[in-house]
C-alpha cells in the first residue's frame, strides 16, 4: 500500500501557556539519514534476575514487589510471556497460565547497579542523550554514525559490549531511525535482541503493520480520541494534517508527534519534574500499623534516591535532585479477597487520623510537613 508522500512547510510549534516563546522551524524537512539509537533491555528486571541466579536461566520468571499472590507481576522473563504472562498481570491469573511459574521479590537496588553499568558500557561507544527509565536510553548520532551501516555496526557492538559487561541474560533491542519516536518503534519491532533500522523511504509502508497503540504516546484514551475522530490505523493517522493532529490532541504536542512520526527531528521540550512518589500494595502480613510504617519508610527512602542527582559519563544528569517542601503519606483502604482476613477500619477521619498517629509515632511534629488524605472508599469485609 503506498500513501501519499507529504510535503512539509515552515510551521511554528508553540510550547502553550506557561512554557517557553514559540519555536520557529525554518527548515521543515526530514532528514534523509538515521539520526537516533534507542535502546531498550528486554524483560530488564526478571534478564537481571536470571543473571544472578543461574537456577531461574530458562525457566519462567515473574518478578512481583510483595511475595503474596494479591499482587501484580512487575515484570516477566520471556519465557514466561510465552505462556501469555504480561506485566501488571495478578499473580493468581500468572499462576493459572503457567503452573511452574517462579516468583522473585523485586531488588530494586540490584537493578540500579546494573543500570550504571549497561550506561557506562554504552557510553563507551556513543554519548547517551537521554535516560528514559532504568532500562531505555536515546543516543543522538553524529557525522558518520549516521549512514546505515555504520549505525548497524555501532548497534552491534554496543549489544557485544552488554553482553561483556552486565552478562549473557542482560540481552537488548536497537532502533535506528531519523527521530526518537520512529528510533522507539524499530526498536519494539524486533524483540528479544533484536536490531533494526526505519529510514525515510521505508516510510510509512513500514509501519502499517502496526496498530494505533503499538506507537508510543498513544495509549488506550488517545486511541479512543483517535477513534472518535474517525483514525483507526496508521494508515488514517499518516495522511492527516499536523493541524488536526494539534486538534485531536487539544495541544502542540499533536501537532510535534505528527512530525516525529513523518521522520522529521524536532528538539525536545524540556521539562520540570514537580513531584516524585512510590507506591506499593501491602502484603496481608504488612496491612497492620507498624509493619506499613516499615514499607512506608522504604517507600522514602526510594522517593529520596531517586530525587537526588544521578550522574553518568559526560557530566549529564538524569535528575535534577530537588529539595522536597514536602512528604505526602496517603493510603487506600478497600475489601480485598484475601480469605480469612477481617478489615475493622473506621469510617471517619478522626479515627484514622489516630491510627496514622500510632503507627508514625508523631510524625507530623517532624521538621517535614506530613499530609494524610483520608477520600478513599471504606469498607469493611466479612
Amino acid at each position: 500500500m503506498r500513501l501519499p508522500t507529504v510535503t512539509l512547510a515552515a510551521v511554528s510549534l508553540g510550547y502553550g501557556r506557561g512554557g517557553a516563546a514559540p519555536r520557529r522551524a525554518t527548515a521543515m524537512t526530514p532528514t534523509s539519514d538515521i539520526k537516533w539509537l534507542y535502546l531498550d533491555v528486554n524483560s530488564y528486571f526478571a534478564s537481571v534476575e536470571q543473571q544472578m541466579d543461574p537456577a531461574l536461566r530458562g525457566r519462567p520468571v515473574a518478578v512481583v514487589p510483595v511475595m503474596t499472590d494479591s499482587t501484580c507481576a512487575i515484570a516477566a522473563s520471556y519465557e514466561a510471556k510465552a505462556f501469555g504472562v504480561k506485566t501488571g498481570m495478578p499473580i493468581w491469573e500468572v499462576k493459572k497460565l503457567c503452573p511452574d511459574i517462579r516468583l522473585v521479590a523485586a531488588r530494586h537496588d540490584l537493578y540500579v547497579r546494573f543500570h550504571h553499568r549497561i550506561v557506562e558500557e554504552i557510553e563507551k561507544h556513543v554519548p547517551i542523550t537521554k535516560v528514559y527509565s532504568i532500562d531505555e536510553v536515546a543516543c543522538a548520532l553524529i557525522g558518520s554514525e549516521r549512514i546505515r551501516d555504520n549505525a548497524l555496526s555501532l548497534g552491534r557492538k554496543i549489544k557485544r559490549g552488554l553482553i561483556e559487561k552486565a552478562g549473557t541474560c542482560l540481552r537488548c533491542s536497537v532502533g535506528l531511525a531519523p527521530t526518537r519516536l520512529l528510533a522507539k518503534v524499530a526498536c519494539n519491532f524486533q524483540k528479544p535482541d533484536g536490531l533494526t533500522a526505519i529510514e525515510l523511504h521505508d516510510l510509512p509502508d513500514k509501519l502499517l503493520v502496526l496498530d494505533l497503540r503499538d506507537l508510543s504516546g498513544i495509549g488506550a484514551n488517545m486511541e479512543r480520541r483517535l477513534r472518535r475522530a474517525g483514525i483507526d490505523s496508521i494508515a488514517a493517522l499518516w495522511v492527516i494534517a499536523p493541524k488536526h493532529a494539534r486538534k485531536i490532541w487539544g495541544s502542540v504536542t499533536g501537532e510535534r508527534f505528527w512530525y516525529d512520526l513523518h521522520g522529521v527531528d524536532l528538539p525536545e521540550r524540556d521539562t520540570v519534574r514537580r513531584s516524585i512518589g512510590h507506591a506499593r500494595v501491602l502484603a496481608p502480613d504488612y496491612r497492620y500499623p507498624n509493619q506499613a510504617r516499615l514499607v512506608a519508610r522504604r517507600l522514602t527512602m526510594k522517593a529520596a534516591e531517586s530525587a537526588a542527582p544521578t550522574r553518568i559519563s559526560g557530566g549529564r544528569s538524569r535528575l535534577t535532585g530537588q529539595a522536597g517542601k514536602q512528604l505526602s503519606v496517603g493510603w487506600r483502604i478497600a475489601p480485598l479477597p484475601v480469605p480469612g482476613y477481617i478489615y475493622a477500619a473506621p469510617r471517619d477521619r478522626t479515627a484514622l487520623a489516630a491510627s496514622r498517629r500510632a503507627a508514625w509515632g508523631g510524625a507530623h511534629q517532624n521538621s517535614v510537613g506530613l499530609a494524610t488524605p483520608f477520600d478513599a472508599d471504606i469498607g469493611r469485609r466479612r
